[in-house]
């Protein structure tokens, strides 16, 4: 098999320096994985797509497929050329159908330092995005802050046949109920991605519940960032709902909504036999001293949470006393945060007493309380009785 013929797949394992020697040796065939390289910054080369496109150029002449659809796609997007789409897409027709490789071969030249086959999409990038993302194999790519509400049907029809892709992240990209409502009906059919972010999306508790219905019938989501939505308490009861029939879903964050009392005790219904869930967000939801006691009356006896997050959940001392049993009791949360509840006083000796029986926690954060030095003194205290607590925050 001819190098111009080699699969693509092989190239990332080429070296810069090799290949330049193998080219002085004579082998101008290589050329046009050399170009791959300088475009790509593969194999040690640094990025120079202006010698890419002067190497692909010879290669087209010497007839090379490889080099023409490549070529074809520096030409589509102005990499390392002029922009001109009529040239690109008969440089496409020449190259005896591959011009689907267009998608593997975008995917490694827009790398992100998240590593390989990761993207960071910004809305510069949306046009690319459009081409090039139904074929490209990524497994994860990040839409943040990229203006793409209005391109959510192409990634929905995308995510409907897509079998690469296992991270989405869409936040603050302000799709509504309406954008959520065409992912749903995606993820319904979906059945490669695992964890979808939908952070700052002004989704109410109308799309919380056709994304639950969703994923209801989707069986591979795994983590689930709702952080900073407008979610209430009727979002919270579909939610539960979801959390009493998954059995995929360990990472639900749902900080920063509108949740009260109410919608933490619906929350709290399925966690005392949930056997999935290890992470629950909260923070920055007004649940309250009632909605923090249900939270954890339900978590005595569970086996597989090891995050909590109560961060400025209004607790206070009226809710410490529960708090405090959950820690006395559970044995698997490794990490709680109690940040900014407003709690001290009499709370304190029992936050003590629960820091010296805890035979699992290694992080505890109890920063922005009413906590006296003398308090603190306390709880510094109890941690050196403490066998596993590595990290307290006070």
């Amino acid at each position: 098999m001819t190098s111009e013929d080699s699969a693509f797949d092989n190239w990332s394992e080429l070296k810069y320096d090799s290949v330049r020697l193998a080219i002085e040796g004579g082998n101008r065939k290589l050329k046009t994985q050399l170009a791959w390289l300088l475009l790509s910054g593969f194999g040690g080369a640094e990025k120079n797509p202006d010698e890419a496109v002067l190497l692909l150029e010879e290669r087209v002449k010497e007839g090379d497929s490889n080099a023409m659809w490549m070529l074809g796609l520096c030409r589509e997007f102005g990499i390392g050329i002029e922009q001109d789409v009529n040239l690109a897409h008969s440089l496409y027709s020449d190259s005896n159908g591959k011009e689907n490789e267009i998608g593997k071969f975008f995917s490694s030249i827009s790398l992100s330092r998240r590593g390989l086959g990761s993207v960071f999409v910004n809305n510069k990038d949306i046009v690319i995005l459009k081409r090039v993302f139904p074929v490209a194999p990524w497994r994860s790519i990040d839409f943040s802050f990229s203006n793409c509400a209005s391109e959510v049907r192409t990634i929905g029809k995308v995510l409907r046949t897509n079998s690469y892709l296992c991270l989405l992240k869409l936040n603050n990209n302000e799709l509504g109920d309406a954008g959520v409502r065409i992912l749903s009906e995606s993820l319904m059919v979906n059945s490669t991605l695992k964890k979808l972010y939908l952070s700052s999306n002004s989704i109410s508790d109308s799309g919380v519940r056709i994304l639950c219905d969703a994923l209801m019938i989707n069986s591979t989501i795994d983590t689930l960032d709702l952080n900073g939505n407008s979610i209430g308490d009727e979002g919270a009861r579909n939610l539960s709902e979801l959390l009493k029939a998954s059995t995929t879903l360990s990472v639900l964050d749902l900080g920063g909504n509108i949740i009260h009392h109410k919608g933490a005790e619906l929350l709290s219904e399925p966690l005392s036999t949930n056997g999935f869930l290890t992470k629950l967000f909260l923070r920055y939801n007004s649940i309250g001293p009632a909605g923090a006691s249900a939270i954890c009356e339900s978590l005595m006896n569970n086996a597989t949470l090891t995050t909590l997050d109560f961060k400025s959940c209004m607790i206070g001392n009226e809710g410490i006393p529960k708090v405090s049993e959950l820690l006395m009791k559970n044995t698997t949360l490794t990490e709680v945060n109690l940040e900014g509840n407003n709690f001290g006083g009499d709370g304190l000796p029992k936050i003590a007493d629960a820091i010296k029986a805890n035979s699992s926690l290694t992080k505890l954060c109890l920063e922005d309380n009413a906590i006296s030095n003398a308090q603190a003194g306390i709880i510094q205290q109890a941690m050196s009785e403490n066998t596993t607590l590595t990290k307290l925050g006070l």
